[in-house]
């Protein structure tokens, strides 16, 4: 659900409370940007940063939108490997899930981030959840909670946030369309290729009028002002993590 607009807008607003609660600021890096929305909204809020993607695709159409804010926000077409740079803030939004090396990434969010700062995690979480969806989008595994946190601790991270973003509403959403709706193709490509199509495909959008119905902000906005109750709970897919180095 990574490119679901309720969903992302609801993690956004999510983030916004982080900030203010865990005095986050920037420069940030936005690492795996895709299309730029993370990074664009930051930039609204006056935040200097770096966003890169693999994907070269990905990044020309993140560094289009951001074009207003191009003096704000630099993108590159780059791997984590590839910066030398210090940041304030990281965000590693759905990208641990696609990756086979997980402590080489960590390792590398290590070197780029300042003694003080934080990093901002989404991840699908919980085995048993695994849908075609995760297939499509070119996901290579899904971590069990303790597990993911046990994960950060082994790679000198301390979790201080950890919510629940998908619980009840998107994750009763997700089980209907992945049982209601015919699985996409993905046997043509590999999870790698997948992987860098991720940002522009979208496993839900299959139908015009279920996203007419799904993207229309007056019910979100309704829902979600209920959905933030349960953001402690244990019973959603995807977890919103804020850790910190030990």
């Amino acid at each position: 659900m990574a490119n679901f607009k309720p969903l992302k807008r609801y993690i956004l607003d999510l983030i916004d409370i982080l900030i203010e609660k865990r005095s986050l600021r920037d420069p940030f890096l936005d690492v795996g940007c895709g299309q730029g929305d993370v990074a664009l909204h930051l930039a609204k809020r006056g935040w200097h940063g770096l966003a890169i993607d693999p994907s070269e695709s990905a990044a020309a159409t993140a560094r289009d939108i951001l074009r207003p804010y191009q003096e704000q926000v630099r993108v590159k077409s780059a791997t984590i490997k590839e910066i030398n740079e210090t940041f304030q803030t990281v965000l590693l939004l759905d990208v641990l899930e696609h990756v086979t090396d997980g402590h080489n990434l960590l390792t590398e969010i290590r070197n780029k981030l300042s003694p003080d700062g934080k990093l901002i995690m989404t991840v699908p979480v919980k085995k048993h959840e695994w849908r075609w969806d995760d297939n499509f989008y070119g996901h290579i595994t899904r971590y069990e909670m303790d597990e993911l946190v046990n994960f950060l601790s082994e790679n000198g991270f301390r979790v201080v946030e950890n919510w629940d973003c998908t619980f009840p509403f998107f994750w009763a959403l997700r089980r209907a369309y992945t049982r209601l709706l015919s699985p996409q193709s993905t046997h043509e490509y590999t999870p790698q290729e997948r992987t860098l199509k991720s940002s522009h495909n979208s496993a839900w959008n299959q139908y015009g009028w279920l996203s007419a119905i799904m993207e229309n902000r007056v019910i979100w906005k309704l829902l979600l002002l209920f959905q933030r109750l349960f953001r402690h709970s244990r019973f959603g897919f995807e977890r919103l993590i804020i850790a910190e180095m030990k």
